[in-house]
């Protein structure tokens, strides 16, 4: 069957003032592999906004935090173990295409947004257990760093 992918593109994060819908500040990072798109398929993660930090997540599972005025980095740090096989992916890939085969490692379906709940800000994992293969895991991350502070697995749907 055949299906669209990005299999060299950038994350990118946008801040846009809200009365003019002019762009104020754009990064980008190096992205992931992404199949599909729309509605139900590829990478689908929401940031999240809190004490004047812009938090996103990458399709590579690498987390940023970004000052919400001018779009400077402030940190990064990943998700884990999830972030080490996406990024392994992405490389297999781009040197698979590069050699003219193409090869198709499976993609994230990742579907669930970042929040920040008294300077915690809380991220999905993406790590299921055998158990439960539509749960995943959630991790809680200082808001200020980045350093990782908790994990619960199986804690939510990778759905919602």
């Amino acid at each position: 069957t055949p299906f669209r992918c990005r299999l060299d593109a950038e994350d990118v994060v946008l801040a846009l003032d809200a009365e003019t819908g002019r762009t104020l500040w754009r990064t980008a990072e190096p992205g992931g592999w992404i199949r599909g798109g729309g509605k139900r398929e590829g990478f689908q993660v929401a940031p999240a906004f809190a004490g004047g930090r812009v938090f996103s997540l990458g399709s590579t599972g690498r987390l940023f935090a970004h000052d919400a005025t001018t779009g400077k980095k402030l940190w990064q740090s990943d998700i884990g173990p999830t972030h080490t096989a996406a990024s392994r992916d992405r490389e297999s890939a781009l040197a698979a295409a590069a050699a003219g085969r193409f090869t198709a490692p499976s993609g994230p379906a990742w579907h669930t947004s970042l929040v920040v709940a008294e300077d915690v800000l809380i991220a999905p994992t993406f790590i299921f257990s055998k158990s439960a293969p539509n749960d995943t895991g959630l991790a809680g991350f200082s808001s200020a760093t980045g350093a990782r502070l908790w994990e619960v697995p199986s804690a939510c749907s990778r759905h919602a």
